[in-house]
């Protein structure tokens, strides 16, 4: 995927925003980060995550999509649902699983 962007991204974990939609398409939170282009591409499926550079915003996709460029930083493996299930202005926080 993006290596320097979820790089960069995993340093500056945990994020908390407010969750936005954008369309039907994707949701998405702004983190603050500033990270350049890497890797691009326009074509997503339902479940990846990207990294909008233009706003700095993780994305996660809920349905399939082709959108601007984005970075491509991963999928979501488990409990989409939970995600798809969120209001615009609920609250998201990105943060690293918890070791048991």
């Amino acid at each position: 995927m993006a290596p320097l962007t979820v790089s960069s991204i995993l340093k500056g974990l945990p994020v908390q925003d407010r969750v936005h939609m954008f369309a039907d398409q994707f949701k998405y939170i702004e983190t603050g980060l500033v990270i350049g282009a890497e890797k691009q591409k326009s074509q997503f499926r339902r479940g990846d995550i990207a990294f909008m550079v233009s706003s700095g915003s993780v994305c996660v996709f809920v349905k399939d999509s082709s959108v601007s460029p984005m970075n491509p930083i991963g999928t979501v493996l488990s409990n989409l649902e939970a995600i798809e299930s969120s209001r615009t202005g609920d609250v998201l926080i990105l943060k690293r699983k918890e070791s048991p």
